[in-house]
């Protein structure tokens, strides 16, 4: 009997099998390649762009318009000193102010917590609810925890500009600034409110919000009073971690603007809190950081440029749409007007 071949077998097992399968096996092999190497491709490309999109540099680059080194050692060693505080008597002498401000009504007494709202001028109904509910320290009424003052610069609509002459004169909260207002004209507000505080109040901490926030001061007042919460350098509030700085989009910053890839860790604008002399540290080196209109951005390169560190904190929450119960919220973006909540809270 012969014994077939290797030749005779393949032969043998060819025959088995129609050609229309053999060709269809082939064809679909081919599909298959060619779909993964296309696959491949666009993988890599869609890597590539994601990449680029990503792409940041670490804060070590030089930059002409903020460069990343602190101040020098000597400037440093200079700004020790508080800015000195200016009682109701001496606040009555001709001054030079650094910035736009142009409100020099002291606060007279000395409070543990000082808040400064910034608001927009028109924006009189969010600034009367806050009178009503939280603006005022109501279970302290002869020693008052906290003063709460609004930052409003000017309008050119004449009309709002009289009646924000009025709602002074009534409630005497409000702290004025000599420019217009404008949504990127947030930083001069920033700087026209820490020099106000810095040389007409004497306070241990600063609590810079919106007015579309909502304070838990019980709960703020205990955790500031805590033996493990530092007195001086505190910069804390929700802490953002050195993010790119935009080249696209509604927060777009050219590079003539800002050169660096990254921004330094900041606190979110809607909220956050300094001791008394980093508020004093930053007004004295206003002349040398130059200005930047991201504001809660440019409280990060000062807080930088000064050795001061960032720090987070969970009780500031960036969005009213949260799971977190308010009893466990130091400041919240969203006032309890506008997320549904009780507005009658005990304060």
């Amino acid at each position: 009997m012969k014994v077939p071949s290797s030749i005779d077998i393949i032969i043998l097992k060819y025959n088995d099998f129609p050609m229309w399968q053999i060709c269809y096996g082939l064809c679909r092999g081919k599909k298959i390649r060619k779909t993964l190497f296309f696959l491949f491709v666009a993988l890599a490309i869609v890597g590539v762009f994601v990449r680029r999109l990503n792409r940041c540099g670490s804060w070590n680059s030089k930059s002409i318009y903020h460069t990343s080194d602190h101040l020098p050692a000597d400037l440093l060693k200079q700004l020790g000193a508080r800015i000195p505080y200016l009682n109701q008597e001496s606040s009555q002498e001709p001054f030079q102010h650094r910035t736009t401000l142009i409100t020099t009504r002291a606060c007279g007494d000395y409070y543990f917590l000082l808040v400064l709202v910034s608001s927009a001028p028109a924006n009189v109904e969010r600034r009367d609810y806050i009178r009503r509910t939280w603006a005022v320290d109501k279970n302290n009424i002869l020693k008052p925890r906290w003063k709460t003052v609004f930052l409003v610069a000017q309008t050119q609509i004449q009309n709002d500009s009289q009646l924000l002459l009025k709602e002074d004169e009534v409630h005497t909260d409000l702290i004025r600034a000599d420019y217009y207002d404008h949504y990127w004209n947030q930083t001069l507000k920033l700087l026209m409110g820490f020099e106000w505080a810095a040389r007409y109040c004497n306070f241990s901490f600063l609590l810079k919000i919106d007015d579309d926030v909502f304070v838990n001061f019980p709960k703020l007042i205990f955790y500031l009073n805590e033996s493990t919460t530092p007195t001086e350098k505190v910069y804390m509030g929700n802490m953002i971690r050195s993010p790119c700085a935009s080249r696209h989009g509604k927060w777009e910053i050219y590079t003539e603007e800002y050169s660096e890839e990254r921004y330094p860790d900041y606190c979110s604008g809607f909220g956050f809190i300094l001791s008394r002399d980093v508020v004093a540290m930053f007004v004295e080196v206003f002349d040398v950081v130059p200005n930047f209109r991201i504001d809660d951005v440019y409280i990060g390169i000062l807080a930088h440029k000064t050795g001061i560190k960032a720090v987070h904190n969970d009780g500031f929450v960036p969005s009213c749409l949260t799971n977190i119960a308010i009893a466990d919220t130091l400041v919240r973006h969203g006032t309890l007007q506008y997320c549904g909540d009780n507005p009658t809270t005990k304060i």
